[in-house]
């Protein structure tokens, strides 16, 4: 199949659709669904999880954002309720557009980033290892993490962030003066710029960094209850992260065919936006000796070990 083709194809839906009534856009959409054969028009009948990016699966997934219009943060296209992960996800998204304005990082993209987070939640299934007391545990504590997400939340004031040529460069500090933001290099970049066939997920990196922002954006508000600050990080990469540890570091090379999945955003951009705005996050609040690295598995002299800070 012709990725070019569904460039196309989206571009069509994104232009035409308000012009066509629901019946004729009903029948466009399932002319495209029979022209990929993995795409029934329902969110639960679409291909299996797989480590591996495909062609297929990213055809899949630029139909789903445009189709069901996530960029609109619109979800309901999933039938799994999801319980408190939604919620949390919710929040996670919620705090980064209160801390970046939309001329920095795209709504739209993280819209539609947050959503298709949800649908590979759904897709990979429930794969939690709790049960009886130790569940309930885990669903109290995500009970105070969200009440504590959600009085920060409350209190947030923007961070101003200035940009050049598209890409964040300073933000305005509590004392108001400009600081150009400091962006942490990691193994994993290293790694993945090195390598045309490593490539790391772009969804599942943007929540990351979503996570992040909201990490650095609310930690005076768990300090200095510094367990549940541990907490939060632990049962988020848990609950959420370790089922894509794979995925996430190495999609394989069609992670290049992800500017198709969010159609007309300019998502390399906002990509390296969010991942700037949590790094301006932690500057922002004095903690960027605080500064998390994404929770995966990185090879160093062909021995796998824990992702690293390499320079700042």
């Amino acid at each position: 199949m012709d990725l070019t083709w569904v460039i196309v194809t989206c571009l069509i839906i994104v232009t035409s659709a308000e012009e066509m009534d629901e019946a004729k856009f009903t029948r466009y959409k399932d002319e495209v669904c029979d022209q990929l054969p993995a795409f029934k028009g329902e969110a639960d009948k679409f291909s299996e999880w797989s480590d591996d990016l495909s062609q297929s699966e990213v055809l899949e997934l630029a139909f789903l954002n445009i189709a069901y219009g996530l960029s609109s943060d619109t979800v309901g296209y999933l039938k799994d309720a999801l319980g408190k992960k939604r919620a949390v996800i919710d929040m996670i998204s919620l705090i980064t557009k209160a801390t970046c304005a939309d001329h920095v990082i795209s709504e739209m993209f993280l819209n539609s980033a947050k959503n298709l987070f949800l649908y590979y939640l759904v897709k990979v299934g429930n794969t939690t290892m709790l049960e009886g007391e130790e569940l309930e545990k885990r669903e109290q504590a995500w009970d105070e993490v969200l009440e504590a997400l959600q009085t920060c939340s409350a209190a947030l004031r923007p961070i101003d962030i200035a940009t050049a040529c598209g890409k964040a460069t300073t933000f305005v500090g509590q004392d108001g003066v400009a600081y150009p933001i400091r962006e942490t290099i990691e193994r994993l970049d290293t790694e993945a710029a090195g390598s045309i066939d490593v490539g790391i997920d772009v969804i599942i990196d943007t929540v990351w960094w979503m996570f992040s922002t909201t990490y650095a954006r609310c930690y005076a508000h768990f300090y200095p209850n510094e367990d549940i600050i541990i907490l939060f990080f632990q049962m988020f990469r848990d609950d959420f992260l370790t089922p894509f540890g794979l995925r996430w570091r190495d999609a394989g090379p069609n992670v290049i065919h992800f500017d198709i999945v969010f159609g007309p955003i300019d998502s390399s951009t906002a990509a390296m936006n969010t991942r700037r705005c949590a790094s301006a996050s932690y500057q922002y609040e004095g903690i960027m000796e605080r500064q998390l690295v994404r929770p995966v598995t990185v090879l160093v002299e062909n021995m796998q070990v824990r992702n690293f800070k390499q320079a700042i």
